[in-house]
Formats: structure tokens, sequence, C-alpha cells
């Protein structure tokens, strides 16, 4: 929805994928409740959206420092290559696109409470450090989708 075309490099969901694992994992942004991008934004250009909950970027007040982009534990900030500003999931207004395209329903948009969000952060944590420690070196076979160079 927050493009006029579907573009892999623009896609607000990044997904990895270990061809040599048979393994994809989509990365997105989980609306931190503590938000280091919120935070640290010298402009106060991300906001918390009252209805969805939703960290949202303003373009006009971004400047592209990309301080948020360094600061986000998923990495799902990027700067957009045309215009030199933040971008990230804003929840489409609290009806992702994203989800209603995924073919093989490996995104789920839910409501969840407070807890159940960081039950969900501590077990991707515990899947990417599983990850990390596994035996085949992952940079040899990493190939990023979506979201980066």
């Amino acid at each position: 929805r927050q493009a006029a075309a579907f573009s892999i490099p623009d896609a607000r969901v990044n997904v990895i994928q270990w061809e040599d694992r048979c393994l994809s994992v989509p990365v997105v942004c989980l609306q931190c409740e503590d938000a280091p991008c919120l935070n640290v934004c010298p402009t106060k250009a991300i906001s918390q959206n009252a209805e969805t909950g939703a960290k949202e970027v303003d373009a006009d007040a971004c400047i592209g420092c990309q301080m948020c982009v360094m600061v986000c534990p998923t990495g799902s900030i990027r700067i957009d290559r045309y215009t030199g500003k933040a971008v990230k999931c804003d929840l489409c207004g609290g009806d992702p696109e994203c989800v209603k395209v995924c073919a093989p329903d490996a995104l789920l948009y839910e409501d969840v409470s407070r807890a159940t969000q960081r039950r969900s952060w501590d077990a991707a944590e515990r899947i990417r450090a599983a990850i990390q420690e596994s035996a085949a070196p992952i940079p040899s076979g990493l190939k990023k989708l979506g979201g980066g160079d």
C-alpha cells in the first residue's frame, strides 16, 4: 500500500533466506513498546499512532540522519532510495497489505497484549540465537530479499 508498485528493494518486510538450509524468515518491525527509533530521533519524526500503536515516520520532519536505522533491533527501518527519508512498517493503518498478499500465510497480524508481544520478542531472539550458533556458516548462504541494497 505504501508504494505505487511492488518492488523488493522498497518492501517494508525483509525476507532473509538461507538456501542451503531451505529456511526463510520474514523480518518485520515489532512496533517495540519502548521503541529505540522513536526515542533516538532528533527531530521527533517518529511517533506512535494512538489507534494502531504503530510507530510512524513523518517524512516531512525526517532529516534522513539514519539514527533510527542504527538503533532498530530488528533492522526493519531503512532509508528510502528516492527520498532519503526513513521508512518502516506502519501497519497500513491497522490493515497490513503484506498479510493479505502473503501466499504461504507466513505473516499474521494480531492485536496482541504487551505481555504477548514480549513473549514473541523473546521467542524471536531465541530463534535468532539458535540460527547464529548453528554449525553451518550463515554468511556464505545468506541471501537477503527486500528492504535493502
